[in-house]
């Protein structure tokens, strides 16, 4: 089985910041980046293994299709069991927070810039440290 983390923001800074970051603490593998939600979803639907599991950093706010699309578009996707996504985003309203953590698929909600505590914290989220080296996320 294989572990695939995925970014998709519009900002390249934030691609490029987070993919390091989650490189610095421990990710399997490079986190793949996408600037648009709708490159994201062309990548899901690509024939892959159904046996990959994906952790998905998605931010809210973009152009085209933002986060809230994208997380309806994976609604009934065939790999939508093996999918776990985490919000980050700048928005700091709590109707935004409160409503990503009722969606099942959603599992933390994160302000910009990701922080290393951040991902410390995640990897203690049952099936997220999965996608994370054992040993490397001491802070």
């Amino acid at each position: 089985m294989k572990h695939k983390i995925l970014i998709v923001d519009d900002d390249d800074i934030a691609l490029f910041l987070h993919s390091t970051l989650l490189i610095d603490c421990g990710a399997i593998y490079e986190p793949e980046t996408f600037n648009s939600a709708s490159a994201a979803i062309s990548y899901l639907e690509e024939p892959v293994s159904r046996d990959n599991q994906y952790l998905i950093f998605l931010d809210i706010n973009m152009p085209e299709m933002n986060g809230w699309g994208f997380l309806e578009k994976l609604k009934g996707h065939p790999l939508q069991n093996n999918i776990q996504v985490v919000m980050v985003t700048s928005s700091t309203e709590s109707s935004e927070k409160k409503k990503a953590l009722d969606i099942r698929l959603v599992k933390d909600f994160l302000i910009k810039p990701l922080k290393e505590q951040d991902l410390y914290d995640l990897q203690a989220v049952q099936n997220i440290d999965s996608f994370f080296n054992k040993g490397d996320n001491l802070a």
